[in-house]
């Protein structure tokens, strides 16, 4: 959740901030990590990158099944059943891509590499069992600094309408559509991604 968080991005900040203005850079649920700190925490970011933000979509668990993670039994039973990740994984890495024949092997060892870590699957139980503290979704109009919005034409992983939607309920955001690019847009379409942050950061210095 978002409380446990927060004090990380803290201490990056007062570590290397070193009075500099601050944007903080966030994708699909680091994107909702990203907005609740902001709205968390006014005036200590100057900025916000958000890519495919999980905010109106979050993809959790939902919250009337949070009750199922404190049953005793399954601290026991729970990493065996997150262990199916290690396949499904995978099914959502080919759903983030519009482009799949850009799946290299490597990047297919990338995203397996935590499953290698011994015990990883009691680390990812506890991460679900985390309580979930965002309420960013209901508080979007206190977002008050400038924000670009960029996401893929084709993701349908945190669905690129939802991206546009949060548009209109930022004030003064600015959106980018990249075309031929599905959820990792900054995987993807990295060379695009960059252009957009590029432009947003020459506009703000205008």
């Amino acid at each position: 959740g978002s409380a446990g968080n927060d004090p990380i991005l803290d201490e990056l900040i007062a570590e290397y901030a070193s009075n500099r203005e601050v944007f903080l850079v966030g994708h699909s649920a680091g994107g909702t990590q990203a907005a609740q700190y902001v709205v968390d925490n006014p005036g200590a970011v100057s900025g916000l990158i958000l890519i495919s933000p999980a905010i109106l979509t979050t993809g959790g668990s939902p919250s009337g099944f949070n009750w199922i993670f404190s049953i005793p039994q399954l601290d026991h039973l729970g990493p065996l059943l997150v262990s199916s990740i290690a396949s499904s994984g995978m099914d959502l890495l080919d759903r983030s891509w519009f482009d799949k024949s850009k799946i290299t092997d490597e990047i297919k060892a990338g995203y397996r590499a935590p499953l290698e870590i011994i015990g990883w699957e009691e680390g990812f139980w506890e991460f679900n069992r985390a309580p979930r503290t965002f309420d960013v979704k209901d508080r979007l109009s206190e977002i008050k600094i400038p924000t670009l919005l960029i996401t893929g034409d084709t993701d349908v992983v945190v669905a690129t309408a939802d991206t546009e939607a949060l548009a209109t309920m930022i004030e003064g955001s600015t959106l980018v559509v990249i075309p031929k690019s599905g959820h990792l847009a900054q995987e993807e379409t990295p060379v695009e991604t960059m252009q957009a942050i590029d432009d947003y950061w020459v506009s703000l210095s205008k």
